[in-house]
């Protein structure tokens, strides 16, 4: 149950209060205005050098010959972000906080795994690690000197906390050798063992509860787009899907099944608004799906604020300040991008409209 007068004092006041010291370091819609709004990418970087994110930036050497790599110092930025959290966070409930920003490590594994499929070296994709504290940059090059997929897996298995998703990781690769799926079903796992700490978590706070089932859904509801894009079966689209989203797993696919096109499955997922996402998408020639990322973000991103401005010492406050911190980095990352591929201010603008 939720603490409340003095045990949820004692229990959330250190890390609450942390908590507000790193919120009030977060960059406001002023700077975020003023970096989309210039085009020489070295003046973005210069400004993002004045702000907590240059220890991060500075990691990756001469970030002015590759700016690419800036997207990586962001995504850095975030794991260091998660393990302060999980240091925080009280330790009676350290595991489901654990469960909520480990995605990131996550990251870390399927490069691993990606590479070994490919055949490429640890020094090949060095630079692009994003190093915590449960999958170091050691551990993937250990891992990644094994002879093959099996052997690093083995060796993920015994240096990091993630024996369960590795297992199916493994299981998967030896039934089908398709990384691609392997990948997919590491999300899926991670997403399910998400979803087990819902009943925990709504007991801590509902409001967090509910921003991590609006996460959930926001997976399902890609997933269902992308299906209906590619023309996936419905029986393969079911073994995707997560529960404890928003919408039961079974009414996804029945609406999945019951729509013609993306304009039929758009009219018919109701937790989330996509009908100017869908609009976007349609006039982009590449049917790009970030449209429909973006408006799904923006309702987290509302639901977030909400559960800051109404969590007083408790577990809501720390949960709502990671996704908020995840909201900021993902803002600057479609800002960074679009410019490096000369999207107008409009457009950008567009896309990130609920940070500006």
């Amino acid at each position: 149950m939720a603490q409340v007068g003095y045990g949820a004092a004692r229990l959330y006041g250190y890390s609450n209060s942390r908590v507000k010291a790193m919120e009030s370091k977060m960059l406001n819609k002023e700077f975020l205005k003023d970096i989309y709004k210039t085009d020489d990418m070295k003046v973005i970087l210069a400004k993002l050098l004045q702000t907590d994110y240059k220890p991060y930036i500075e990691e990756f050497g001469d970030i002015n010959e590759r700016e690419e790599l800036l997207d990586f110092a962001l995504r850095r930025s975030l794991a260091k972000t998660a393990e302060k959290v999980i240091a925080i966070t009280p330790k009676e409930q350290r595991d489901i906080i654990i469960r909520i920003v480990s995605k990131w490590d996550l990251y870390n594994i399927k490069l691993v795994l990606s590479a070994k499929a490919n055949g490429k070296s640890f020094d090949s994709i060095s630079k692009y690690i994003v190093s915590s504290e449960n999958v170091s940059a050691r551990v993937i090059k250990e891992a990644m000197a094994e002879a093959n997929i099996e052997y690093a897996v083995g060796k993920l298995v015994l240096s990091t906390p993630y024996r369960q998703i590795l297992d199916v990781a493994l299981d998967t690769y030896r039934k089908t050798g398709n990384i691609t799926l392997v990948n997919a079903e590491i999300d899926k796992t991670f997403f399910s063992l998400l979803g087990g700490a819902i009943y925990r978590l709504s007991r801590l706070s509902y409001e967090s509860a509910m921003v991590v089932k609006l996460d959930i859904e926001m997976r399902n509801v890609r997933t269902l787009l992308r299906a209906k894009k590619y023309g996936i079966k419905s029986s393969e689209v079911s073994n995707l899907l997560i529960t404890n989203g928003i919408t039961t797993v079974e009414s996804l696919v029945s609406t999945f099944d019951g729509a013609k096109d993306m304009r039929d499955l758009v009219g018919g997922i109701k937790s989330f608004d996509l009908k100017e996402a869908l609009a976007a998408y349609e006039s982009n020639k590449f049917r790009q799906m970030l449209a429909f990322e973006i408006a799904m973000r923006n309702k987290i991103f509302e639901k977030v604020m909400s559960t800051l401005k109404h969590s007083v010492l408790s577990f809501g406050t720390i949960v709502a300040y990671f996704y908020l911190k995840e909201i900021e980095i993902f803002a600057l990352r479609v800002i960074i991008k679009g410019k490096m591929y000369g999207l107008s201010e409009e457009e950008i603008n567009g896309m990130i409209r609920w940070a500006m």
